[in-house]
């Protein structure tokens, strides 16, 4: 949760909680390091063979 993105619309969002997005993050990660691809594929390759990216905006 490292965007700078996200910080000026927190309070906009009662939903979005940057420490919260972070403490859900580790425990999703267990061991891992929150780095690691097999927990965000976003450090991973970027090669995913038939897999297409989606994003979304505020």
């Amino acid at each position: 949760m490292s965007n700078s993105g996200y910080a000026p619309i927190e309070n906009n969002d009662p939903s979005l909680s940057i420490e919260i997005g972070k403490m859900a993050g580790k425990l999703w990660a267990g061991d891992l390091d929150v780095k690691d691809p097999r927990v965000s594929p976003i450090y991973g390759s970027r090669h995913f063979a038939g897999l297409y990216r989606i994003q979304g905006s505020y």
